[in-house]
């Protein structure tokens, strides 16, 4: 699963519960449904990249946000992960590679 993601300007906890509407004109204007609630746990953060998983009651799993353009951001599900191990000699010598992620 890949997604655009835009970043937008910081809301106060105030609307944290807030379902209704939006009157036309006004920023954000429209019907406002909580579609999903949970928990999140950051893996890694970075500029222009940021690993998290995310433990809701309808969308859960760990996901990946690059930085594209602009405030424009790339959502993508890791669909699963391989971790290998490479021997660069014969005495037993060996490299840990990070996690691998595989997106669809």
């Amino acid at each position: 699963m890949k997604r655009l993601a835009v970043e937008v300007e910081d809301h106060t906890l105030d609307f944290l519960h807030f379902e209704g509407e939006i009157s036309e004109g006004e920023y954000g204007s429209g019907k406002i449904l909580i579609w999903d609630t949970g928990e999140y746990d950051f893996l890694k953060l970075e500029k222009k990249r940021i690993e998290f998983v995310l433990h809701g009651k309808k969308v859960s799993g760990k996901y990946i946000l690059l930085h594209w353009k602009n405030k424009d951001w790339l959502l993508m599900k890791v669909l699963y992960e391989v971790r290998y191990i490479i021997s660069l000699k014969e005495d037993d010598s060996k490299l840990n590679r990070d996690t691998t992620h595989f997106l669809r």
